[in-house]
């Protein structure tokens, strides 16, 4: 109640204490969306005010380092659930709309835990139980006829192996060092083609980055049918056996190309030629989109100059009479199957009617594709990576959510990006997708923005006619340790500025909605290699999707995971370990219990296992060493009713990270219409290129300062030896060396 008292006290406001310092834009939060728009408005001349109340960048996008950040974060999943909802009740001032807490952004749960000390607990309870055992046993002396055992001692009994072996894989777990590990609290992938790609070129923050490329792409999905009644005829197992069979799982891996699909144990060969049919479809709908853009860009063009149109119409023209050669890049990647001049137009008619009825993407594949329920759940959820709970089977209710142009741009983004880099349509991000949000807050800082960590917006400023005049920014309460130096005296202050950059997850329950989406993850920690493929390489680099209501699994959602290893350098260098994350996600609305979520990934990392453990060539044990449960909520997107004000939102449940950039830019093209988005301003850049002659450049003086120094410093040393050269005698040399023995 002490410390309750004094930070109240701390957190008087008053409304004249306004610094002097204005900001266009002030971005509270340093996730991914709002990283992005600190580089780009710097790049665009705005003054930039970036702030967020944790110790690390990245927010709900961060990546968290064993030893440090992870715990500090685990601490606030725990306290999230103490917190009151309202964050600044010691502020007084009228026209604020109060954010939340730091403790309640994004409403962190903590579901689950496989830490130290429950492995410590296990320890001690199987040396208890062994202990037992020991005192069962008969004492020593004359047993078996006389015989004593310490001269004929009996061998060790499998069981007695099977505990010595626990014993050490107890040992194991009990001394793992949680340094070296990097976890994604929301791991992303990027496409390698896209508008990601081209922004990170564009900004020039893929310098401040690595990438490899992923190596498969996996279905988790139930077996054949038709395959294991062929397998069932001649081995002739029981019932009960042929009722597994058919429940069985399957990790098959995902066609990438045109040797893939007839490769490829996930589709018959009927399926495959239909897939392909289906693919080409969609090709040309994507060559004739980008016939479209282009034409479009013509068009822009004729009136600013005649010579510049025309050399964009003879562009058009080519791409017109060579539209896979130019669209589909080259090779035989999935996105080519065949050279076509002009695309039918049948199929893409009725392509282009569900469109614009906005057609659910699952009614189109089943009424209008005719493709069956297997081939459909492929195409939806493997090569469009449909998020959240859509159901391949219903043409109403949730899956309407996810229209035909919703699949088919996603589907078409996947076959562009295929056969850029790798074997796959995937970037995998070195170190983990957070960094991502550094390098764009690295970006923001070398041109100009302002960053403040552990300063949390407590409230934003708005006037009578609902107009954002600024924000209220929290005093640092302790720098370091609560054994430093405290800074309780710093006051909240109040900033003042024309725009202002807010995340959903920031935003009071009264302008959120009720019942907010949800994203539940679980992060393993795994002994061994989990994905095995033919081609030999232990690298983890993979990707799974498990589609909704798979068997035995029961989830309600579709389940994403990743599984990554030292190869992308987020797990310890020659050790062996491989970190497998699984999310699944819960809609808007939706009153299921946390525990249902929870248990499903905890389903979909058993089945996991047992579909590669099932394999003849098996010999290496995959052991999950520690594991993490958490959820938290995606904030949805709240009226805006405020002039000024924009609020970010996340996305419900995707695999890759690409909608950021195209959330970054929507809310860009809101404060600067008409601006290059990431581009350079010309501004900044004459600043950069034509800088004042009396601006200082620090490392120069630096240098020149030192260089000053040491010469000052063999002027004096040079003077002081010729003093002693005129007024040497015998006598002194050999004192002084005397003295120096």
């Amino acid at each position: 109640m002490d410390d309750e008292g004094e930070r109240s006290k701390c957190r008087q406001f008053d409304g004249s204490d306004e610094t002097e310092t204005d900001y266009d834009v002030i971005i509270c939060g340093t996730d991914l969306v709002q990283s992005i728009l600190s580089s780009a408005l710097s790049r665009a001349g705005m003054k930039v005010l970036h702030c967020d109340g944790a110790e690390w960048y990245g927010g709900l996008d961060a990546v968290l380092y064993g030893g440090t950040t992870l715990e500090l974060f685990l601490e606030g999943c725990e306290s999230s659930v103490e917190c009151p909802d309202d964050g600044a009740d010691g502020l007084d001032v009228a026209n604020l709309v109060k954010l939340l807490p730091k403790e309640r952004h994004g409403d962190l749960k903590l579901h689950g835990l496989l830490t130290q000390t429950t492995i410590d607990r296990e320890a001690q309870e199987n040396d208890r139980h062994e202990t037992n055992q020991v005192d069962d046993l008969p004492p020593q002396g004359d047993v078996d006829g006389g015989k004593n055992l310490e001269e004929n001692p009996p061998t060790p009994s499998s069981a007695a192996k099977q505990t010595c072996e626990n014993q050490t894989r107890a040992q194991q777990k009990k001394t793992l060092d949680m340094n070296g590990f990097c976890f994604d609290i929301s791991p992303g992938l990027i496409y390698a083609s896209g508008d990601a790609v081209d922004c990170l070129i564009k900004s020039g923050v893929s310098d401040y980055l690595e990438f490899k490329s992923l190596k498969g792409l996996h279905l988790l999905i139930e077996e054949d049918v038709k395959k294991s009644r062929t397998k069932r005829r001649t081995d002739e197992p029981s019932m009960d056996q042929r009722s597994r069979d058919d429940s069985k799982l399957a990790c098959y891996r995902v066609p990438c190309s045109k040797g893939d699909v007839f490769k490829s144990k996930l589709l018959s060969p009927v399926d495959k030629r239909r897939l392909m049919k289906f693919l080409q479809l969609i090709t040309d709908y994507g060559a004739a989109q980008q016939i479209e853009e282009l034409e479009a860009k013509g068009e822009e063009r004729r009136n600013q100059d005649n010579s510049e149109h025309a050399k964009e119409q003879e562009d058009t023209d080519d791409v017109i009479k060579s539209v896979n050669e130019r669209y589909l890049h080259q090779g035989r990647a999935l996105s080519r199957p065949q050279n076509k001049a002009a695309p039918s137009s049948g199929d893409l008619d009725s392509l282009m009617s569900c469109i614009q009825d906005s057609t659910s993407f699952s009614e189109f594949l089943s009424k209008v594709a005719k493709l069956p329920e297997r081939l459909a759940k492929v195409v939806m959820y493997a090569l469009s990576l449909a998020p959240g709970n859509i159901d391949t089977t219903s043409t109403q209710g949730s899956g309407s959510t996810y229209t035909t142009k919703n699949g088919v741009d996603d589907l078409v983004a996947h076959m562009t990006a295929l056969g850029r880099f790798g074997d796959t349509a995937f970037l995998v991000p070195m170190y983990g997708s957070g960094e991502l949000s550094q390098a764009f807050c690295r970006s923001g800082a070398v041109y100009g923005s302002t960053y403040m960590l552990r300063r949390s917006p407590l409230a934003v400023i708005t006037d009578d006619s609902k107009v954002v005049k600024g924000i209220v920014l929290s005093g640092e309460e302790h720098i370091g340790d609560a054994n430093e130096i405290s800074t309780d005296d710093i006051k909240d202050k109040s900033i003042s500025c024309k725009n202002v950059i807010v995340p959903s997850t920031m935003m009071p329950s009264s302008m959120a909605h009720e019942r907010q989406a949800r994203i539940y993850r679980r992060v393993c920690i795994l002994r061994g290699s989990l994905i095995r493929d033919d081609s030999g390489d232990d690298e983890q680099r993979h990707a799974v999707v498990i589609p909704p209501h798979t068997t035995s699994v029961d989830n309600m959602s579709a389940i994403h995971g990743v599984v990554f290893d030292e190869s992308s350098f987020v797990a310890p260098s020659g050790k062996g370990y491989t970190l497998v994350h699984l999310r699944t996600s819960k809609q808007e609305g939706d009153a299921t219990p946390d525990d249902v979520f929870v248990s499903s990934l905890e389903r979909a990392y058993q089945m996991l296992v047992l579909s590669q453990e099932q394999t003849e060539d098996n010999n290496k044990l995959i052991e999950e060493i520690r594991h993490i449960s958490f959820s938290y909520a995606t904030g949805g997107e709240p009226p805006n009713c405020l002039s000024g004000l924009n609020v970010c939102h996340r996305e419900g449940q995707s695999l890759t990270i690409d909608y950021a950039f195209a959330q970054a830019r929507k809310i860009f093209e809101t404060i600067c219409p008409n601006t290059d988005f990431l581009g350079l301003s010309k501004t900044v850049e004459e600043a950069i290129l034509y800088r004042d002659k009396e601006d200082s450049d620090d490392e120069q003086e630096v240098l020149e300062s030192a260089v000053d120094m040491l010469r000052s410093e063999e002027d004096e040393t040079g003077a002081r030896d010729s003093e002693v050269t005129e007024n040497r005698d015998p006598t002194s040399i050999v004192g002084s060396t005397t003295i120096k023995k």
